[in-house]
């Protein structure tokens, strides 16, 4: 069915339904939505819908206006397992449509965690179980019939109802562990404000890294007081901000510099560790400070790890500042 493109399922945005509610606020006539709907009618008998994307053009106006939509197993773009994106002409003359299969748009969504795997549906396919026509890059019938949905519905049962059914599976997996990522952060944010009681005094302060992957978070330090949480791009320390006063910061810029710290919650235990050091690599830092990687069964151990290293990193600053400046 072709080469899989792989996307993060909170990339991926909802479908619009296809419904007279839509039909109406948009001002698009009546007549050949209502013949599409009752043509279609098998197909929501068994759970599938219509629906548009924001930027579909969905309706244009004329003698024989032209009508797009995609047929979809949902709207959620978390449970949905495929859409086929149709062209209808319609000919009110005769109350009947052309249609074409968008080809270059069809595609099956299948559900990995938090991963959607996106591959197009093979053209022969459409000739082969639909009785549509090949030309080009589409695949059509001169005047769609009932037979035709009756076909889609049965195609669609055939080779996409177990993917609907895992779909909605994985969607509902995927919420429970969110869910549970969701309470862990409760615990990196307890960890921030504990640590800030410690090191807000040296001109430092963490901040909750919002672009974060399930399960880990990040947490980064810096001289920064005006945010809160912080994204990647503003994990650097502010040049006009004060120096901090820990030992971690005295080879590197100084102000610039940043700490992170990444922790993750595997197997009912904490595992943090620092990522990046603001200090520039030597034996001296290494061997002073000596950051471990702490796993603990609850979050107060390391919060406590935590706390000593950075007061450790402040006494040493201060012993050495006082030697330099013959305080």
């Amino acid at each position: 069915m072709g080469i899989n493109v792989k996307y993060r399922a909170d990339s991926l945005t909802d479908f619009i339904p296809l419904n007279m509610e839509y039909i109406r606020s948009n001002n698009y006539p009546d007549a050949p939505f209502l013949k599409i709907f009752d043509m279609f009618s098998p197909l929501f008998n068994n759970g599938y819908q219509l629906a548009v994307c924001k930027n579909d053009c969905v309706y244009a106006s004329g003698h024989n206006p032209d009508i797009n939509f995609h047929i979809v197993s949902s709207t959620d773009h978390n449970e949905n397992a495929f859409n086929i994106k149709l062209f209808l002409k319609y000919h009110p003359d005769s109350n009947d449509f052309y249609c074409e299969i968008r080809y270059d748009d069809s595609y099956v969504w299948t559900r990995k965690d938090k991963f959607i795997y996106k591959r197009k549906i093979r053209r022969n396919m459409y000739e082969k179980y639909l009785g549509f026509y090949s030309y080009s890059n589409d695949c059509y019938v001169r005047c769609l019939s009932n037979e035709h949905i009756n076909k889609f519905v049965k195609f669609i049962n055939t080779y996409f109802g177990d993917l609907v059914q895992n779909n909605k599976l994985e969607a509902k997996k995927c919420a429970i562990e969110n869910n549970k990522f969701k309470l862990n952060e409760d615990d990196v944010r307890l960890f921030i404000d504990s640590i800030n009681e410690v090191i807000n005094p040296y001109n430092a302060k963490c901040h909750f890294a919002t672009e974060i992957d399930r399960p880990t978070f990040r947490v980064y330090v810096n001289n920064n007081f005006a945010e809160e949480d912080s994204v990647e791009d503003h994990r650097f320390g502010d040049n006009f901000g004060k120096y901090i006063e820990m030992l971690d910061w005295w080879t590197g810029s100084n102000k610039y510099s940043y700490m992170s710290i990444k922790l993750s919650y595997q197997e009912n235990k904490w595992v943090a560790g620092i990522e990046v050091q603001p200090y520039y690599d030597n034996k001296f830092m290494t061997e002073v400070m000596n950051w471990k990687t702490f796993v603990s069964d609850n979050i107060e151990d390391v919060i406590k790890y935590y706390k000593e290293q950075f007061k450790k990193s402040h006494d040493l600053y201060q012993k050495i500042y006082n030697v330099v400046f013959d305080k």
